[in-house]
């Protein structure tokens, strides 16, 4: 995923000036129908994929998977 560097790159050069460190970026996907028949649903996997990438360590992209 060549957009995944791109974000990340773009992100760590971002400067808040609220946060002590590096900014890091954790993205879920998830889309309708494959992941959900519902926006509920959708937004629920894309969650569960954003918490996958967090709980990694985070600054990561992660598709939902079943």
């Amino acid at each position: 995923m060549l957009f995944r560097s791109q974000i990340s790159r773009t992100v760590s050069h971002l400067n808040f000036p609220d946060l002590n460190g590096a900014s890091t970026l954790s993205i879920g996907i998830a889309a309708c129908p494959e992941h959900g028949a519902e926006a509920q649903g959708v937004l629920d996997r894309a969650r569960e994929a954003c918490a996958q990438v967090a709980s990694g360590g985070g600054n990561s992209i992660k598709v939902f998977e079943a």
